[in-house]
């Protein structure tokens, strides 16, 4: 692609892929185990377990237990990335499958399975006949398929979130959706479909008649598509702590039931959860078919928060011009050694040491990167490291009325009353209000009913503080109008914060800057 003659350092479609890059990492698409901080023991014990699940065909289950931004899903989906990436597609393996049995059956939609020990077809309207092959070619058939050279990375992997999937019958109804086969083995399943499309909502059994169809349907699907491909399928449970409210906990007794008893087939369960007291959450039968193998992870630590944040704007693995990384590089290597940059991380930290509070960070450096300002510098971040003072956004927020009554506390307190009460104001409002005349310096009077309620807004924004003797919901003993209260706000800062209002009446300016 040439370049444009104003001698831009990137084209849009390369400053593009440089955005999409960033975002990628934020939304953790390309995520590698070099991406990973503070987590490399678990990463190292998760990784294990899942090799044998997916290598050796051993069941397993496990918790990953720890606060939401601990990298719980970071560190699950880096390890799943590196096998998922070459695995051999489903289709080709079916495919050939069915060519290698017999063509014209594929074409028809039959398929063949074995069920104790006995070849049956199954044809496209789901009925089912002995076949008249030889077993010994069969297990011939499945075996050539079966190399591990070809298909030791294949696997299935079903998702489900305990906030959405609310019950038994959507789970069910999420993990038909993510198994489902060829359209040559749809028929397959079309008889547990049906049962659920037309279950009777009415029926309290009806969900643990479904999941005994569930367990029937692992052992079929799995005798068909696990043995053929030697294969695994792995369920991970985000929220896992919503599954132990639903009734019975059916899905997780079932879940766990097969990973432990089942020789057969391979599957394994991961659980996400942030309640450190998931043990107990489940029901006794369901705790003594878990496996009890608990992944903690745990917050990040002050320098590797930080060292996050800049390794999210690193490029080293883009393919992009040598000469703009290198300029990159060196802003971010400036951006480390901002002062104003790394008080504003500390700052974050200390609230919260969640890594997806750094988004929003990232966010408005990346929209700010153009063709014709393409590096990130520390003047593109300065509208979030330098934001509005919190008191100039509520004053900037008030109507008008409030701000007449906001200026009467002021002149008020330059008279010496650190502690007013609402007659002394409204009676200052009054005044000022008689002493202007004209249609743009008048004050509008508006009547104590409505100036009282402002009043209790000012309590809730924080602008005033009653006294300690006062309940705020004390009104039996003293009348609102006479309740005492101080300014909070600085009254010096009043007419600093009403200068920058351009939506300030003028007669207010006057008035504060007693004119």
């Amino acid at each position: 692609m040439k370049r444009s003659s104003n001698n831009k350092i990137l084209t849009q479609d390369e400053l593009n892929s440089v955005k999409s890059h960033i975002l990628n990492k934020l939304n953790n698409t390309t995520t590698s185990s070099t991406d990973i901080l503070g987590l490399e023991d678990q990463y190292k014990v998760l990784q294990n377990l899942i090799k044998i699940s997916l290598i050796n065909k051993e069941n397993n289950s496990l918790l990953l237990v720890g606060p939401k931004g601990s990298g719980k899903s970071l560190l699950l989906n880096s390890i799943l990335s590196e096998y998922t990436s070459s695995r051999v597609s489903e289709e080709q393996i079916l495919e050939n499958f069915g060519e290698k049995n017999n063509r014209k059956r594929a074409k028809k939609g039959e398929f063949r399975i074995k069920i104790d020990k006995v070849v049956k077809v199954l044809d496209a309207d789901g009925n089912s006949y002995d076949s008249d092959d030889d077993e010994t070619e069969y297990n011939s058939d499945i075996e050539s398929l079966a190399q591990p050279s070809t298909i030791s990375a294949n696997f299935k992997i079903v998702r489900l979130n305990g906030l959405i999937q609310t019950s038994d019958k959507l789970a069910l109804r999420e993990i038909l959706k993510q198994l489902q086969l060829d359209d040559k083995l749809n028929t397959i399943n079309s008889s547990l479909i049906n049962l659920i499309n037309n279950d009777n909502e009415n029926d309290d059994d009806s969900e643990d008649e479904d999941l005994v169809e569930l367990t029937k349907l692992n052992k079929l699907n799995e005798e068909l598509e696990l043995k053929a491909k030697k294969g695994t399928v792995l369920f991970v449970l985000e929220n896992f702590e919503k599954f132990t409210h639903i009734n019975k906990q059916t899905l997780l007794y079932n879940l766990f039931d097969l990973v432990q008893g089942s020789n057969h087939i391979s599957l394994s369960v991961i659980g996400l959860t942030s309640r450190i007291d998931v043990l107990n959450l489940m029901e006794k039968r369901v705790k003594s078919r878990f496996s009890h193998k608990l992944i903690y992870t745990y917050p990040l630590s002050k320098p590797l928060y930080k060292k996050l944040f800049f390794n999210w704007l690193n490029l080293s693995d883009l393919q992009i011009e040598p000469f703009y990384k290198e300029l990159f590089k060196d802003c971010i290597k400036e951006l480390e050694f901002n002062d104003k940059l790394i008080d504003y991380l500390n700052e974050l930290y200390e609230i919260s040491p969640d890594p997806n509070k750094l988004i929003n960070l990232i966010f408005a450096l990346v929209s700010k990167l153009s063709t014709n300002s393409p590096l990130p510098t520390i003047e593109k971040l300065n509208p979030l490291l330098s934001p509005e003072d919190p008191n100039f956004v509520i004053v900037k927020g008030l109507t008008n009325l409030e701000l007449y009554l906001l200026v009467s506390m002021k002149k008020l307190s330059e008279l010496g009353y650190d502690w007013v009460n609402f007659e002394m104001i409204y009676d200052t409002y009054q005044r000022r209000s008689n002493q202007t005349t004209g249609a743009i310096d008048k004050i509008i009077l508006f009547d104590k009913n409505s100036s009282l309620k402002c009043i209790d807004q000012f309590l809730q924004l924080g602008l005033i503080k009653l006294q300690s003797t006062q309940s705020l919901t004390d009104t039996t003993l003293i009348s609102k109008q006479f309740r005492y209260f101080r300014l909070i706000l600085d009254p010096y800062e009043i007419p600093a914060y009403l200068s920058k209002l351009t939506s300030c009446p003028s007669n207010i300016i006057k008035w504060v800057n007693n004119k």
